[in-house]
């Protein structure tokens, strides 16, 4: 279930904020926790992982940066949604991930806006993969995120800058402690990615080997949980003198009798995957791809059965649509005919990429507000749908802009983006 922290002195506010997006909870759900001042909020914020954060920012506050800038800093992996006075001239600027609504704000709306925000940030779902192999991975592909990790031992979060682990967070233990507490967690656990908008504190130096090596010596000082019986673990090994499989250990990237066409597009694939799901791209690859050869899909070319296999590891349906837009683009882009042979000879359509869909969406609600986040995937859906181009893109985006000069000002920024 999603987490949403409400922060705001108003009770009646409060009260009915959660009363719209209770009732939503079939589209969105999630378990929401108030506080009515932002020194409680943020101490929660700081050991508790969060989908979203909404704060009213109050009028008599003499530093609204500052009070910004603490629950981003308190929370650097979660978009935060700040409700600001009407008439208010805030500078936020160089704050990333965070959304301003001007007050009042009908509650409806202002719920809309919010479920609409957490989905288009929504994290990255990996279960079932030992954590230190992960955390490996993200810090050889230099990747800056957060991992929120749990297991039947706890919880805890670990921030990356550019494959540095940065930051370290466990309940009460922070920095070195908390990062070996979270890599000795040998059982399997389940993993969500998430964009880091705030560069955090940096608590650690150490190399994510020699953490993973402490962790280990960490575990083993840990007392047994319970005894496991030779007869309950079924242990198959290679027959004396017998290899193991090459294919077993083969990457996404490397031919396993696929088709050649398929071989060239792979790193096509694997980076538009990346885009959708973050660094566990290869390893899903690989394994879709395992599964689709081992159901007879490469001796037909059945590149859609492994669009509908990868789809199947990213539990975003909206994502998940994008995947398979972005792929055909992509391939008809790169690889012309070829591209076109894989996709059956299909078509492309004009599609928008994701970068263009949140740009668009922050150019028009500079335009006109927070109903922008509600408007954007709508106009676009039409856009696509009816087979039109940037022109009619651009064209269906400007006729929601009532005011000439921004309307002027959104065409020509929303130019540039194509």
């Amino acid at each position: 279930m999603n987490r949403l922290v409400l922060i705001s002195a108003s009770k009646d506010f409060v009260d009915g904020l959660a009363s719209e997006l209770e009732s939503v909870k079939g589209e969105y759900d999630c378990k929401i926790t108030t506080f009515d001042n932002s020194e409680e909020g943020a101490r929660f914020l700081s050991s508790t992982p969060v989908d979203l954060i909404i704060a009213d920012l109050p009028a008599s506050e003499i530093d609204p940066r500052s009070w910004v800038r603490k629950l981003r800093k308190a929370r650097p992996d979660a978009p935060l949604l700040v409700m600001i006075d009407k008439d208010a001239a805030h500078d936020f600027k160089g704050l990333k991930g965070v959304w301003l609504v001007r007050k009042p704000a009908p509650l409806g709306k202002l719920a809309e806006a919010a479920i609409n925000i957490a989905k288009k940030e929504a994290k990255a779902f990996l279960k079932g993969m030992n954590i230190g192999n992960f955390t490996q991975v993200v810090t050889s592909d230099g990747k800056t995120c957060s991992l929120t990790v749990r297991s039947k031992e706890g919880e805890g979060t670990l921030h990356f800058i550019k494959g540095q682990l940065y930051d370290a967070t466990c309940g009460a233990k922070s920095g070195r402690n908390a990062a070996i507490e979270i890599l000795s967690w040998q059982d399997e656990v389940n993993t969500e990615l998430r964009k880091l908008y705030f560069v955090p504190e940096r608590t650690l130096t150490d190399s994510i080997d020699s953490l993973i090596i402490a962790s280990v010596h960490y575990a083993d000082s840990k007392p047994a949980a319970a005894e496991v019986a030779d007869n309950d673990v079924e242990i198959v090994a290679p027959e004396p003198g017998e290899a193991p499989s090459p294919e077993a250990e083969a990457g996404p990237s490397e031919d396993r009798g696929l088709p050649e066409a398929l071989v060239k597009l792979l790193p096509e694939i694997e980076e538009v995957l990346t885009r959708q799901i973050g660094p566990v791209a290869p390893m899903v690859l690989k394994s879709c791809i395992d599964r689709w050869v081992a159901t007879g899909g490469a001796d037909l070319v059945d590149f859609e059965g492994l669009q509908e296999c990868i789809c199947e590891e990213v539990e975003d349906k909206k994502a998940c649509s994008n995947l398979k837009k972005e792929f055909s683009r992509k391939f008809a882009e790169i690889h012309g005919e070829v591209g076109k042979q894989i996709m059956g000879g299909k078509e492309v359509p004009f599609t928008v990429s994701d970068e263009q869909r949140a740009a668009l969406g922050d150019l028009l609600a500079v335009a006109i507000g927070p109903i922008a986040a509600i408007l954007t995937d709508d106009l676009i859906a039409k856009c696509e749908g009816s087979g039109g181009g940037v022109e009619e893109l651009i064209a269906l985006f400007s006729e929601e802009i009532a005011d000439g000069r921004d309307k002027e000002a959104f065409i020509t920024s929303a130019k540039k983006l194509f």
